[in-house]
């Protein structure tokens, strides 16, 4: 019992030291603060009803205001996509055309990009994806143009799209198997097949050599004559086959070709590849990655330096020219230093076999002029 009282007391004596320490006002609040309350905790306590009112309106405002971003994204999502014209079908379906074509009103004000169905109501439009050739464009400035093919001995376009005022058109071949013309993975072979067949045909209807085939008349635009073939698609060997002696026509390597649409690519990489393969030798025992990005800089400025030497005012897109440097630099930096190192084995086994022969021939010598001394000495 003695040892109760004599906590209580400590108690005591310890409360009216906290309590002459402390501030009146600030222990009230210490003990409202640890006095257990069953009213509910508000965001209003200690405001006038008035201040309370001003608060809630404001924060009412606040949320409707919040409310509205979520209320527009919710109807977007709700909404759906907008619908292609029915006619692109007649074109191949909207997968054939470029997300987000460039397109234009009037080519004098310049070419913007938009979404496929905004650049389907205007007059000219991006037909061929990025990297990809799926449409074979061909612009023919002359009246009757939409029979040129006819004239040429060619296979009817997939359609002809045809100035109403001066019957100037541009006729259309879609291919059955897109070729990638502008890529790491772009094989040097299709290319190269692509770019005869239609440095043919422009040659046959004696279309435009200038035209790079970035922009054509929208087929489904009613600025145009659209007149539809009996065939969308053709293989590369279907208008091969109305095209002899295509093999004249088709690049060499080392030989640049004419330098307009896919012919430009295949100028630069062959250009690119031939002086890459020289200047390897300096790398032909480097390694690591340091190695790596010096050579491919290296490359990347000479894809530059050649695309400005070769083309002019009609240079390649610098994506497209650091693509090709890209493709040339990988391919070199593996296959150009394996021959690199096997010449200079081969080389080098060549001179051993040479010095092995030349001192052969030169013990043989030696050999004969002693027998000789022996022999006349026995005489």
């Amino acid at each position: 019992m003695s040892i109760i009282v004599q906590q209580h007391h400590a108690i005591d004596a310890l409360s009216k030291v906290i309590a002459e320490a402390v501030n009146p006002a600030r222990l009230k609040q210490l003990r409202q603060a640890l006095t257990p309350s069953m009213r509910p905790r508000s965001h209003y306590s200690g405001l006038s009803e008035d201040e309370a009112r001003e608060v809630s309106r404001a924060a009412g405002e606040r949320l409707r205001a919040l409310r509205k971003p979520c209320a527009k994204a919710a109807a977007a999502a709700a909404k759906p996509p907008p619908q292609m014209p029915p006619q692109i079908d007649l074109f191949g379906g909207a997968d054939r055309w470029p997300r987000r074509p460039w397109c234009a009103d009037d080519l004098s004000s310049g070419i913007r990009v938009r979404s496929l169905a905004q650049a389907l109501t205007k007059p000219y439009i991006q037909a061929n994806p990025p990297h990809l050739r799926i449409w074979s464009i061909y612009d023919i400035d002359r009246p009757g143009a939409a029979l040129a093919w006819d004239d040429a001995n060619l296979p009817p376009p997939a359609w002809a799209a045809v100035n109403r005022v001066n019957a100037h058109a541009h006729l259309v071949w879609g291919l059955r198997a897109p070729v990638l013309v502008d890529s790491l993975e772009a094989r040097d072979a299709p290319m190269r097949y692509l770019y005869a067949i239609e440095s043919m045909m422009r040659e046959r209807m004696q279309a435009d050599g200038n035209f790079g085939g970035l922009i054509t008349k929208n087929p489904l635009h009613p600025l145009w004559r659209v007149l539809h073939g009996p065939q969308l698609a053709y293989d590369l060997s279907d208008l091969a086959e109305y095209l002899p002696g295509i093999e004249k026509h088709r690049p060499k390597q080392g030989v640049s070709p004419e330098r307009i649409g896919v012919g430009r690519n295949i100028a630069l990489f062959d250009a690119l590849r031939k002086w890459a393969y020289v200047q390897i030798r300096d790398y032909k025992n480097a390694a690591g990655l340091a190695a790596w990005n010096d050579w491919v800089s290296r490359v990347q400025l000479r894809a530059l330096v050649l695309n400005a030497e070769m083309f002019g005012s009609r240079i390649l897109d610098e994506r497209e020219a650091w693509h090709i440097a890209k493709s040339v630099s990988k391919g070199v930096w593996r296959k150009g230093r394996a021959a690199v190192l096997a010449s200079d084995t081969r080389f080098s086994g060549l001179q051993k076999a040479r010095r092995a022969k030349a001192e052969n021939a030169q013990k043989l010598k030696e050999t004969e002029s002693w027998l000789q001394n022996i022999r006349s000495k026995g005489q």
